[in-house]
């Protein structure tokens, strides 16, 4: 049996390889449209579903850090190794984290998804997340969790709220830009996985650098401000942690809501523009380009979008071939996702499909010229 033609010029169709950079950002678009047209209902249980998942990352991290004897860096290398387990859960198990839906600005950029469907989804999302993530900090302190060794861990808990609580507006918004690149390239590098075994080393080495070098992501911050909250009336716990009350009284709404925001602006600069918009521009421009395709096609100099029926605009067909037309039409299986009900739209790819129009009936044998 013939292999079938490699979607990519130049490319071994045999060779069983990583997808490259053009082919993940194909898929992350596709997968992107189906995100923002999932039910509302399924996007917000999988939304809560992944909260909670960063959640128990992120409370997992909190533990293997308490007490910790070893230098700095190395305290952070384990707690990045543990909080990898997060975003793996989500990529393999199915979620959504508002983090990681900003690559949906990729088909929102090539005018593939209205800018209603993008707020929605990342608005819904958002919610289930915080319902999700603030859901186990709220179970683990009912079940005395944080009083485990002694209350070192939830003295850890309570010090990195302190920390993120005591940050400024505008440091919240920089670590948040630094923390959702990592994010995103993170699922960006799921997108290139053809194996489990490969979405959870793509998962785990951007989550180390994010822990090591202490920036934020607003879903993980949902989570320890949650424990922050419900912790800071510990004083015995405070003081196992050597954090002033000053620090602690700094747990507040106000802080709280004040680095949430800053944060979600900065993931939204480092997931949506420097990730999802940059590699748009790098390898999807020049195909969508025909029509013109995406908001800033007439600052690029591309012309006008392709209207459509109800005065919208859309980008131009990837395919010029008329309805009737009898040319076939192959649709590689790197561009295929799994439709709803497949989580978080991340699925693995199938065998090369092709469809053909339906073949003319045959023509009378006894009819003549000119009949």
């Amino acid at each position: 049996m013939e292999a079938s033609p490699s979607p990519v010029p130049g490319r071994d169709p045999q060779v069983v390889d990583a997808y490259l950079p053009v082919e993940v950002a194909q898929r992350v678009r596709t997968a992107g449209v189906e995100d923002a047209r999932r039910g509302l209902f399924q996007t917000f249980a999988l939304s809560v579903i992944g909260g909670a998942m960063l959640g128990m990352a992120a409370a997992a991290t909190t533990a293997v850090m308490a007490g910790s004897t070893v230098g700095y860096g190395q305290t952070r290398l384990l707690g990045g190794l543990v909080f990898g387990l997060g975003l793996t859960m989500v990529m393999v198990g199915g979620g959504e984290l508002f983090t990681s839906n900003n690559l949906i600005a990729m088909a929102w950029v090539a005018r593939e998804v209205r800018t209603s469907e993008l707020m929605v989804n990342w608005g819904l999302v958002y919610l289930g997340n915080i319902v999700g993530a603030a859901s186990i900090a709220v179970l683990l302190f009912v079940g005395g969790a944080y009083g485990n060794g002694a209350g070192v861990v939830g003295g850890q808990a309570l010090a990195i709220a302190a920390s993120k609580a005591g940050r400024s507006f505008e440091q919240s918004i920089a670590l948040g830009v630094l923390g959702n690149s990592l994010v995103c390239l993170a699922v960006w590098l799921c997108f290139s996985a053809r194996s489990t075994t490969d979405r959870i080393l793509s998962c785990t080495l951007p989550m180390i650098a994010l822990v090591v070098l202490n920036v934020d992501h607003v879903v993980a911050n949902m989570h320890y401000l949650a424990a922050g909250l419900v912790l800071r009336h510990d004083t015995a716990l405070a003081e196992a942690a050597g954090i002033s009350a000053s620090q602690v009284a700094g747990i507040d709404a106000g802080s709280v809501a004040i680095n949430l925001v800053g944060v979600t602006i900065g993931n939204i600069v480092g997931g949506s523009v420097l990730v999802a918009s940059v590699y748009w521009f790098v390898y999807l421009r020049e195909k969508h380009g025909q029509g013109g395709a995406g908001p800033w096609s007439r600052l690029l100099g591309r012309g006008p979008a392709v209207p459509e029926g109800n005065g919208a605009t859309a980008s131009a067909p990837l395919s010029s071939a008329p309805p009737d037309s009898t040319a076939r039409v192959s649709i590689p299986a790197q561009i295929r996702l799994a439709g709803p009900g497949s989580g978080n739209g991340h699925s693995r790819a199938g065998d090369q499909r092709e469809t053909e129009p339906a073949a003319a009936p045959d023509a009378d044998p006894d009819r003549q010229p000119g009949d």
